[in-house]
This record gives structure tokens, C-alpha cells and sequence, in this order.
């Protein structure tokens, strides 16, 4: 269930990144052609480049504008299924009977899908808004981060003009001709792609955890302890490595998510009933593992799911396996599902959705077209199937 909001959760951070990528290009190809056009003697051509960087700004004051508008869109629609999403986690350990607190206020409050348990108290969609409005990168509001009123002071577009001089200065010092300095701006847009995402991924990832800790606080009475669940695939890193599957009582003594940027862990909340059932669990002999990745990322071991096998009357279940990435190609967890087990890709996305997966990467009669696996993956997340199996 955690694996599968976090997969939706990074679709939805590229996806408003992908929104404001054709923009950037469009800039940067400006850029470009203007210094493939600089004069080609040294001091002229370096007299030439400070009078068109003074300039730059205006370029980058759209893309910058409309970068902001974008993810504060996404995170607005985004935070009430966030504040679902974190229902239904705690509804899924809810002790046997379900648990009934203070009814949900009239409106603006949310209206939640019907659940075990409803809202402590009243959670309203301006309070949710407020909350992504108040999201966080790199310790500063998006607004910060962007600029508010005058995108001249904005960090953001700050970043990408000195990007464009560190590559330009470069390549003065080492007597590149303008053409070849152009090339090599080519790989400053390339990062400045990846700069969105990782700033777009970051962003909803910090929305999530506000929306679902703005739920969990109103019932805290039946959370007993704090898990930080580190994602499992094979880009765990090893900054939150060593804190997966920590616990705490008090969620501060845990590290606050997004770690870092491109963060994609949690923190989760037990309940009692969550607690029991672990404990069924590993009276069963039932294991599950961390990831482990080896020091050029081409294979890993991840947790795999194995249909339960008797050993001296208790049940046991393999808990990991090594799978191993084409040459050249770093592993992703669309990679890991396809290269897993039919049982693993059901315990992640779902029996129905399992199927989906396998019939769009692998083929299946009657089908137009085999996607890759990673699409595959961000197909289903787009669209899940409705049906239960």
C-alpha cells in the first residue's frame, strides 16, 4: 500500500516537471544560438558574454513563473487524496470493529470515501490547501525557492544563470570556439531537467507527509509507534539506508521526510492491531529484507515475496533474491517488477494490476504494442485497474 502511493507520488512530481520542460528547452536553446553568435576574438567575445548575462533574466522569468504555478497546482489537487491516503493506511490496522470518533464537519470539510473510522475532528480543504501551500524544498517555501513578486531575486532562477556562466566561463579558459561551448550547454539543460524533477519530486513528497501527519495527529490515540520506511527499490540511498524500519514513540525522534532532495521515504504509523499481526508474522517465520545494492548499482537484493513453504511445521517465506540489471542500464523498480516474481508484483501493485503489468511488458495475445517496464509502471499508477481479484 506505502509502495504504491509512493510510485503514484513520483509519477506525479515528473509529471508537473515534464509540464515546464519543453519551456525550459525552448530557453536554453536560446541561449545557445545567442552565444553560437558572440564574435570569436577572446576579450570581445568575453565583453560580449557579460552584457548578454545581465540579460538572461527576462528569459528565465516565464519558465521560472510558470514552474511555481504548476507544482502549486499538483500539490493543491494532490493533498486531499493525500489526506485520503492516510485514512485508508490507518484504517487497514484499525482494531477489529472499526474505531468512531468525532464526526466529520459540514462543509468545506473533506467528504472522505466511507470508512471503518471517521475524522477526529474536522480537517477543511482550506486547512489542506494551506498545507501545501506551506511545502517545503531544501528547507525554504516553494515561494521562496521561486521567487515571490519579482523573479529577478529567485534562488531557482538564480541557479540555472549560474550554471549557464560556470559552463560558458569554462569554456573560455580552455579555448573552446562558440560552437563547442554550445554543445556543452547541451549537458547544462540535461541537469537543469533533472534539477525540475528533482525539486518537483521533492515538493510532493513534502506535501504528502504534511497531509498525512494533518490526518494521523487527529488520531494519534491509536498510533503506538512511528516506522521510518525507507523505499525498497534499488535507488534506497545511503543517507536513509541505516534508518529503515527504525521506530520511535515519538515521531520527532525520527528524521523528518524528504531527507534530502528526490527523498522518496516515509514515516508511518503502527497501531496496536498492526503490532499483533507483526507478531503473527514472525511467529510464522515470515521474513522480509532491505535492500542491498552493490557499489556500481548493476544488481541488487530486494524484498521478493514467495508463495509460503512448511519447514518443520511453520511456514517460512524466502525474504530476498538477487536481480540483476542489464549491462549499462542502473536498476529502477519498474526493472525490479519485471525481473521479480509474479507473487512480488501482486504484493506491490495488486493481483488485477500485477497481471496488467505483465501483459504490457511482456505481451499477451491480442496486444498492439509492449511497453517498457518503468512506462508500464507509470501507466498503471496513472490508470490502476478497478477490479478486484
Amino acid at each position: 500500500m506505502a509502495i504504491r502511493n509512493a510510485i503514484r507520488l513520483e509519477n506525479l512530481g515528473r509529471n508537473a516537471a515534464a509540464k515546464v520542460t519543453p519551456e525550459l528547452v525552448a530557453v536554453m536553446k536560446q541561449v545557445r544560438a545567442a552565444i553560437e553568435a558572440f564574435p570569436s576574438e577572446a576579450l570581445i567575445r568575453e565583453a560580449a558574454f557579460k552584457r548578454f548575462l545581465q540579460q538572461t533574466a527576462p528569459l528565465f522569468r516565464g519558465v521560472n513563473d510558470h514552474f511555481l504555478q504548476t507544482l502549486s497546482a499538483e500539490l493543491r489537487r494532490e493533498v486531499v487524496e493525500q489526506a485520503k491516503w492516510a485514512e485508508s493506511f490507518l484504517e487497514a490496522s484499525a482494531p477489529k470493529g472499526g474505531i468512531t470518533t468525532a464526526p466529520v464537519s459540514s462543509p468545506p470539510a473533506i467528504t472522505f470515501a466511507p470508512a471503518n473510522f471517521e475524522l477526529g475532528s474536522a480537517i477543511t480543504r482550506t486547512q489542506l490547501m494551506a498545507l501545501a501551500d506551506d511545502t517545503k524544498v531544501l528547507g525554504g517555501r516553494l515561494t521562496d525557492l521561486f521567487g515571490w513578486g519579482d523573479a529577478v531575486d529567485s534562488p531557482y532562477m538564480k541557479s540555472v544563470i549560474k550554471k549557464i556562466d560556470r559552463v560558458v566561463k569554462a569554456g573560455f579558459l580552455a579555448g573552446d570556439t562558440n560552437e563547442q561551448i554550445a554543445k556543452n550547454l547541451v549537458i547544462a539543460t540535461n541537469g537543469q531537467i533533472q534539477d525540475a524533477r528533482a525539486i518537483a519530486r521533492t515538493a510532493v513528497m513534502d506535501m504528502s507527509q504534511r497531509a498525512h501527519e494533518r490526518f494521523w495527529d487527529e488520531n494519534s490515540d491509536v498510533i503506538k509507534l512511528w516506522e521510518f520506511d525507507a523505499t525498497f527499490d534499488y535507488r534506497v540511498c545511503p543517507q536513509c539506508f541505516p534508518y529503515d524500519g527504525k521506530r520511535a514513540k515519538d515521531r520527532n525522534s525520527l528524521p523528518s521526510v524528504p531527507v534530502h532532495p528526490n527523498c522518496r521515504c516515509r514515516v508511518l504509523p503502527l497501531t496496536a492491531t498492526a503490532l499483533e499481526l507483526e507478531k503473527e508474522d514472525m511467529a510464522e517465520g515470515i521474513k522480509t529484507s532491505m535492500v542491498e545494492i552493490n557499489k556500481n548499482a548493476s544488481t541488487a537484493k530486494g524484498r521478493v515475496y514467495k508463495t509460503k513453504a512448511r519447514v518443520g511445521g511453520r511456514k517460512y517465506t524466502k525474504s530476498s533474491q538477487d536481480i540483476e540489471a542489464p549491462a549499462g542500464q542502473r536498476p529502477t523498480m519498474g526493472l525490479f517488477l519485471l525481473r521479480a516474481n509474479q507473487e512480488t508484483r501482486e504484493a506491490v501493485l495488486g493481483k488485477a494490476n500485477a497481471e496488467r503489468f505483465y501483459e504490457m511488458t511482456k505481451g499477451s495475445e491480442g496486444s498492439r504494442a509492449v511497453l517498457n517496464a518503468d512506462n508500464a509502471l507509470r501507466e498503471i499508477v496513472k490508470n490502476p485497474s478497478r477490479r478486484r481479484k
